[in-house]
């Protein structure tokens, strides 16, 4: 018997409503709210608020299992560092749904679907390379004071002649004969 089982399928196959609630999850944490069906909208919810808890754990475990349903690093990067941090000190209750009226094609009841506490961007640390200090340099030689400075090299003549000859004359020398 099937008692107490409530599961709405959207009259979708399986793949397609992982993959649809997958692709949503993911917006809603690039954006931080998206406008849906209001019934895509609460199964949006149940969907998105576990994998914040996983966030807020913070293992490699969990990260892995937050990258098997959401298949994108970088989504799962920002939920792990940025979003679960906002919401370190609530428990639950992270989304909120807003109804939004009626859509006009078809009448369905339309939802937005929004994180209920602001979003805290945490700066990254900038790499060892892309440092904006300024950092004071030794002066540069310039290629003058090099050459002053170096001893003469002898180069041998076949090398001086090909450095010297312009493209023009290099095909013309040019020992293989097209036939």
């Amino acid at each position: 018997m099937r008692h107490s089982v409530v599961n709405n399928k959207f009259r979708m196959k399986t793949a397609h409503r992982k993959a649809t609630f997958s692709n949503m999850a993911k917006s809603l944490i690039e954006y931080g709210r998206i406008e849906t069906t209001l019934d895509k909208a609460k199964y949006l919810r149940t969907y998105i608020e576990p994998l914040i808890t996983l966030g807020k754990k913070g293992t490699l475990a969990t990260r892995r299992v937050a990258i098997a349903r959401l298949h994108h690093k970088d989504t799962v990067n920002r939920l792990f560092d940025v979003i679960a941090h906002s919401f370190k000190d609530r428990n639950g209750g992270y989304t909120r749904i807003i109804r939004s009226g009626k859509r006009r094609g078809d009448n369905a009841n339309m939802a937005i679907i929004e994180f209920t506490d602001p979003i805290i961007e945490i700066p990254k640390p900038s790499k060892k390379g892309d440092s904006n200090d300024v950092v004071e340099t030794a002066p540069t030689k310039t290629a003058e004071t090099v050459a002053k400075t170096a001893p003469e090299t002898v180069v041998p003549k076949a090398v001086e002649d090909v450095a010297t000859k312009t493209p023009e004359t290099a095909e013309s020398d040019n020992p293989i004969k097209e036939s």
